[in-house]
């Protein structure tokens, strides 16, 4: 479709989540309060030891990894396009005493470097789910994270495969295999409708 501006768009998606994310059970902010949050497992497993070092989390939503990081003794910046999302990681940092090691900044992701100018400073840059499939450039994401890295630094992504997202272990199949969340084999439209359990959908 023409003329369309995906990126006000995809905003103004993700500006909506951010309300319904912090009511989601997914981001348990009761855990993240009382210092008891984990990562995903396979970060939990993978990202070792953070204490002292210096992150940049990019596309950070509204900070709960970035506070969690913060929580095991890290100094990390967040950054994110949403205004909403940045408000609600500025709240949580300072309800939990964080604002010290968890700064947040608003920007598109292309406009990091001017907004945070601190060239090859960071230890890592941390990006997880759910991020890069919203990207127009990621040659230039990539570029953006190396600006960012001091000499030795390195990126830590964790990301899922668009497929999976067809899939569903809800609805297994009879030989156990996942079924199919959307179904991919119709013409019939989906419609997917934001909600605190993350998991609502029509196909019509």
């Amino acid at each position: 479709m023409s003329g369309v501006d995906w990126r006000r768009l995809n905003r103004a998606n993700w500006d909506e989540r951010v309300a319904i994310h912090l009511a989601a059970p997914l981001y348990d902010l009761a855990r993240l309060r009382s210092g008891h949050a984990r990562l995903q497992p396979i970060e939990e497993a993978e990202l070792g030891p953070v204490a002292g070092l210096r992150l940049l989390h990019l596309q950070c939503h509204f900070g709960h990894d970035t506070l969690i990081l913060a929580q095991r003794g890290a100094e990390v910046w967040g950054l994110d396009f949403s205004a909403p999302a940045i408000g609600a990681a500025r709240g949580l940092a300072a309800e939990l005493g964080l604002s010290d090691r968890a700064r947040f900044f608003q920007a598109d992701l292309y406009d990091a470097p001017a907004v945070i100018a601190e060239p090859t400073s960071f230890d890592r840059v941390y990006v997880t789910w759910g991020a890069i499939c919203w990207l127009r450039d990621i040659a230039g994401w990539a570029r953006i994270a190396a600006h960012f890295l001091q000499p030795g630094g390195s990126v830590y992504l964790a990301e899922g495969h668009p497929a999976a997202l067809v899939l569903d272990d809800a609805v297994a199949t009879p030989d156990g295999r996942p079924g199919f969340y959307f179904p991919t084999s119709t013409r019939s439209r989906s419609c997917w409708t934001n909600r605190p359990t993350m998991r609502t959908a029509r196909h019509d």
